[in-house]
């Protein structure tokens, strides 16, 4: 389904995409709700049209709400949206999402793959990370990260262990198996 609003309420919204490392994670969050209970049909993406959500979403069986990229805030308007999944928080479509949770006060959380060994910045970008991603990290509620590398990766920023979950990050290889090769081309050619 692609659309301004889901027809039934909506439970979690997850956010972000563009490429599998964004993607695949959100369907991993999306799939572990149901298996504790959550109708699918009040678990709804919100992407890029451009993006591979575009196919991978919908193959997946939820539904999704693409945009051309920019101008979420304007867009998400539903008011029964119990907590919200933002896959990242670099591209500016990210801190969108962010910055409306926020507005709304609705709950969210930021599930990302980033890890103490991969932490190698040095010198004045360390200094500049060292500063600036403590304060973001600070106002997010929670934080879903992938492994023990993950946690260390947080704590070093500041984020305390009880804001710190692991995420369902394992990728369904079933549905990578069956994506049509004509789709993966298109995309890898975007």
């Amino acid at each position: 389904m692609s659309g301004p609003v889901p027809d039934a309420p909506t439970w979690a919204v997850i956010a972000g995409g563009g490429t599998a490392g964004h993607v695949l994670p959100g369907l991993s969050v999306a799939k572990e709700l149901v298996d504790r209970g959550h109708d699918p049909a009040t678990i709804h993406f919100v992407g890029a049209s451009r993006g591979i959500e575009a196919e991978l979403v919908p193959a997946a069986g939820f539904g999704i709400t693409l945009l051309p990229g920019r101008g979420v805030q304007r867009r998400l308007t539903w008011d029964n949206v119990g907590a919200v999944v933002v896959n990242g928080w670099i591209e500016p479509f990210q801190r969108e999402s962010i910055r409306w949770c926020r507005a709304r006060k609705i709950p969210f959380m930021v599930c990302a793959d980033s890890n103490i060994k991969s932490d190698t910045v040095k010198g004045v970008r360390r200094l500049i990370k060292s500063t600036l991603l403590p304060r973001f990290l600070a106002g997010v509620p929670a934080i879903l990260c992938c492994g023990s590398l993950g946690r260390e990766y947080f704590r070093r920023y500041g984020v305390p262990d009880d804001r710190i979950f692991y995420s369902p990050y394992e990728p369904d290889y079933d549905q990578l198996e069956r994506l049509d090769p004509a789709i993966a081309r298109e995309v890898v050619h975007r």
